[in-house]
């Protein structure tokens, strides 16, 4: 009888620690080839930073989630601080796309940021994009 007590705690434990669509594996859609989770590789001129596509977050990296239900899970640094070793978090917000440029809507630690992206490149592996716009909106 003592072990139903173990038990139920553990069972909780196991329902309530799985993740949202964050943690998620999303296949690869041929007919939107941004849904994904893509991960920060490079910066190069022009604004332009690389990401490469990954099956999920990787635990110390930027990041972020475009998904199918036009959710946007962006995986950066928790607070102002930008030196190693930074804390990661994961702010959801929006996203919308048109043409070749995607809009974005996310709340941060520092309030509500939104961006436009360029596309530049788009393939099953890599997503180049150029930072066309952002605006920050400082929190309280």
């Amino acid at each position: 009888m003592k072990k139903f007590p173990w038990l139920a705690f553990c069972l909780i434990f196991l329902l309530t620690s799985c993740d949202d669509s964050d943690d998620k594996i999303l296949p690869i859609d041929p007919d939107n080839l941004l849904i994904g989770h893509w991960s920060y590789r490079q910066s190069t001129e022009g604004n332009q930073s690389t990401y490469q596509r990954v099956d999920q977050f990787i635990e110390d990296e930027y990041g972020f989630l475009l998904d199918h239900n036009n959710q946007f899970i962006e995986r950066r640094n928790a607070g102002w601080c930008g030196t190693p070793p930074m804390v990661l978090e994961n702010f959801e917000g929006t996203w919308e796309q048109e043409e070749n440029r995607i809009n974005i809507s996310v709340d941060n630690w520092n309030g509500e940021a939104h961006y436009t992206w360029e596309v530049i490149e788009l393939n099953e592996d890599q997503l180049v994009i150029k930072l066309v716009w952002d605006e920050y909106s400082q929190g309280n």
